[in-house]
């Protein structure tokens, strides 16, 4: 009996994590209430509330939900490449493909470059959300250094530059991808996208 209601628990909350990604995305998180997210999902304003403080824990869950399958791929890809500049590149890569092949991953960035304005209301959120960045900004600046003690880069180029220009790239391309798709082929060029932004930091020798 225990264990049925540990699963109905799990499938409300995946029931109200699903619908406030189809009502962010839609609509947008200021305009969106947890009654709403309830609603849509079929369920009661008491069930949001046992499973989410507030909006911000909300869509902290959502964000974690897509970032889990991302940070797995990332580890595996820890293990399968010794270059760094080869884990740099394929995890570049990767960033972009999850985007496009995982919807919830997908949605979850178009939630959060287009659709998510941090009010006061989402502080504490915002406050994570630069914390996670200054973290992944973090630890490409680290596998740049490595790069770069191991002859890859060339002389002139400063990991933390490097690291801070790579981040910039990706979220561009996928703030000018999401909204329109058929923009361009996101996952078919993202190779060739990385490699553009790459090439200009490599030693000509270093390969």
């Amino acid at each position: 009996m225990a264990r049925r209601t540990k699963e109905e628990a799990l499938e409300t909350r995946n029931q109200l994590l699903d619908s406030a990604e189809q009502l962010f995305s839609a609509n947008g998180v200021a305009q969106t209430t947890l009654n709403d997210v309830a609603a849509n999902a079929g369920l009661t304003r008491g069930a949001i509330y046992w499973h989410f403080k507030n909006k911000a824990d909300l869509l902290e869950a959502l964000c974690e939900r897509a970032r889990m399958p991302l940070e797995d791929a990332m580890n595996s890809l820890n293990d399968s490449h010794a270059s760094p500049l080869d884990r740099i590149r394929a995890k570049s890569v990767e960033v972009l493909r999850q985007v496009v092949g995982d919807a919830h991953c997908r949605s979850v960035f178009n939630i959060t470059l287009h659709k998510c304005e941090f009010t006061d209301e989402l502080a504490s959120l915002k406050k994570r959300h630069l914390e996670g960045r200054d973290d992944c900004l973090s630890q490409i600046e680290q596998e740049f250094a490595e790069a770069a003690a191991s002859g890859q880069l060339r002389k002139d180029i400063k990991p933390r530059m490097a690291a801070i220009g790579l981040l910039s790239y990706i979220d561009g391309l996928l703030y000018h991808w999401l909204p329109v798709p058929e923009y361009f082929s996101l996952g078919d060029e993202a190779d060739a996208l990385i490699d553009i932004y790459l090439s200009g930091l490599i030693r000509n020798d270093s390969r």
